[in-house]
């Protein structure tokens, strides 16, 4: 069996103009060559040693890494690669005598194409390197895009937050400025009128119009002041183990003549005769006076507001099925329902926030709310509520009425030492103040309700002026129709509705309206008189305590005046 050997490599580089051979020199006893990539022609040589009859021996070869299927050359013994790929190859060739026996381990050779720099392991590793830095880049852009996107978001978010809580600072400070120059007309007119000796009227009721006022304006300073506390963290809980049941009951039957006065059933529920609370007594009352006047106010004729109070894990299955949230079985729940016109769903969860005010569809387009307040008192509630650790949640429906549940845990392990009460130290600071007072603006409301009953009559017949007064207190209508009524015909209005209905039946000589009112805005009485009395009866009085109204407002009109409080001023119109 003749050896094979390879006798010769020649490569052909295309660097080499010329095309010149370069043959690797000792190829017979290597393994293994390398060339480049540049070498795209490969000429192998190669012989069997077999020296009989030479013409006569067979080759065949096979390419691994190209061809892996044997190549029969015949006689011919080189063979030509162009062009390989950069890699490894193993060159095998076998060959046989003249006698046709074949060598089959024949011999090979490894050849090593070196790829060019671009296709080196290096170059790979930095175009990954550069790949990852691209995605790395990428993705950074990406993040700082949603990051630019959302700051922007936030910085209009923030914005619109700003512009609302301008808005409701707005609303507030002119809720507020009303809120105070009310009672403050109601105090400074009479002791004006006192003052100069023209007083004609009850003097022990004008001394109880005043008293009652004044205690509402201390009350809207006592809220702020207490906002105020709570807000710097000033204000501390005083809290005693007392029976909450009998507590509420007190604080419910100090409502009673109100609700009666407006025709309310005013229930309370309690499952349980003594239920042992630790709560600060003056806090508590706030919270429930303030919940409870709001659900008087807010709850019409013939409605009904329902007190009811229990534990969480006692069997008070309505109590546990509206407060299901809340998860410790350990609480005393106080729940306030009313039958009221209820909330709207999109402003639940602002109605704890400061300055807010619910604005129904009535009143969506004016900045007169329907019903008097300043926006503080159930942030003041909630804020006291969670001083004691406990919860407040409402739930509403439009047209059928609002509930109130406030939870307070039971025992003293959530409290701190501090905030647990003396005997000595437990005191009831300004109950009667703080009922009075609410009671006196239920009444308003009550005396207002009455009079809408009643305002439907036509002024009979009379030589008198028709003075026309349109205004939401019912302590200011007062004031005016006793100083002004034996100069004229007072008719009275409750709100820019009736105003308007007013104006359009009895055609009045003169106008007096507040310019903030429920339902509709004192513009209203005065628009329609204007456009449709003109001619036969031009003269208009429009009184406010509003002096933000801008000077058209007072386009056409004979006497302008800013506040009734003002004695001379009210002369003015009992002289016109």
């Amino acid at each position: 069996i003749p050896p094979v050997v390879i006798t010769a490599l020649k490569r052909y580089n295309t660097d080499d103009a010329e095309g010149t051979a370069i043959e690797e020199k000792g190829i017979s006893a290597k393994k293994e060559v390398t060339v480049s990539y540049k070498d795209n022609v490969l000429n192998f040589e190669f012989a069997a040693l077999s020296y009989r009859n030479t013409f006569k021996n067979q080759y065949a070869y096979k390419l691994e890494g190209f061809n892996d299927n044997w190549i029969q050359l015949g006689a011919k013994h080189d063979v030509t690669f162009t062009n390989l790929d950069p890699g490894e190859y193993t060159l095998r060739v076998k060959g046989s005598n003249n006698d046709g026996v074949w060598n089959e381990e024949g011999t090979s050779l490894k050849i090593t194409i070196t790829p060019p720099w671009w296709q080196t392991r290096w170059a790979y590793a930095g175009y990954f390197m550069l790949f990852a830095a691209a995605l790395y880049g990428l993705r950074r852009f990406e993040l700082n895009r949603v990051r630019l996107r959302n700051e922007l978001k936030m910085k209009n978010f923030e914005a619109e937050k700003l512009h609302e809580m301008d808005h409701m600072k707005s609303r507030f400070f002119a809720n507020i400025s009303h809120e105070f120059r009310t009672p403050l007309t109601l105090i400074l007119g009479p002791l004006e009128q006192l003052h100069a000796e023209q007083f004609k009227g009850n003097v022990k009721e004008v001394y109880a119009m005043m008293l009652r006022n004044g205690q509402r304006l201390l009350r809207l300073i006592n809220q702020l002041l207490d906002l105020a506390r709570l807000e710097a963290g000033r204000m501390s809980l005083q809290a005693r183990a007392e029976n909450i049941v009998s507590f509420l009951k007190g604080i419910v039957l100090s409502f009673a003549s109100a609700a009666e006065r407006k025709r309310i059933a005013l229930i309370i529920s309690a499952e349980e005769e003594n239920l042992i609370v630790y709560f600060d007594r003056d806090k508590l009352e706030k919270i429930i006076s303030n919940l409870l006047s709001n659900a008087l106010k807010f709850t019409p004729e013939e409605g009904q507001v329902i007190v009811e109070c229990g534990l969480q894990n006692a069997d008070f299955d309505r109590i546990q099925k509206d407060f299901s949230a809340i998860r410790n079985p350990q609480s005393a729940i106080i729940k306030i329902s009313d039958t009221g016109p209820g909330i709207p769903p999109d402003q639940l969860d602002k109605i704890f926030d400061r300055f807010y005010q619910v604005v129904t569809s009535r009143t969506s387009t004016s900045s007169v709310q329907e019903h008097e307040g300043t926006g503080i008192g159930l942030a003041l509630t909630k804020e006291l509520v969670e001083l004691h650790h406990g919860e407040i949640s409402v739930q509403s429906e439009v047209g059928r009425g609002t509930t109130f549940i406030v939870r307070l845990p039971l025992g003293n392990a959530h409290l701190k030492d501090a905030e647990i009460a003396n005997e000595q130290s437990a005191r009831f600071e300004d109950r009667g103040l703080w009922i009075e007072d609410r009671e006196s603006s239920i009444q308003n409301q009550a005396s207002s309700n009455q009079h809408q009953a009643t305002s439907n009559e036509q002024p009979e017949p009379s030589d008198e002026p028709i003075l026309l007064v349109v205004e939401d207190n019912a302590d200011v209508r007062t004031y005016i129709r006793q100083y002004l009524e034996p100069a004229f015909k007072v008719i009275e209005a409750v709100d820019g509705v009736e105003g308007v209905q007013k104006a359009l039946e009895a055609i009045p000589d003169l106008i007096i309206t507040d310019v903030m009112m429920p339902k509709r805005d004192g513009n209203e009485p005065k628009r329609t008189a204007r456009v449709k009395y003109t001619a036969s009866k031009p003269a208009q009085t429009i009184i406010s305590s509003n002096r933000s109204i801008p000077k058209s407002y007072w386009r056409g009109c004979i006497i302008s005046l800013n506040s009734v409080s003002n004695y001379a001023s009210a002369s003015a119109v009992k002289s016109f």
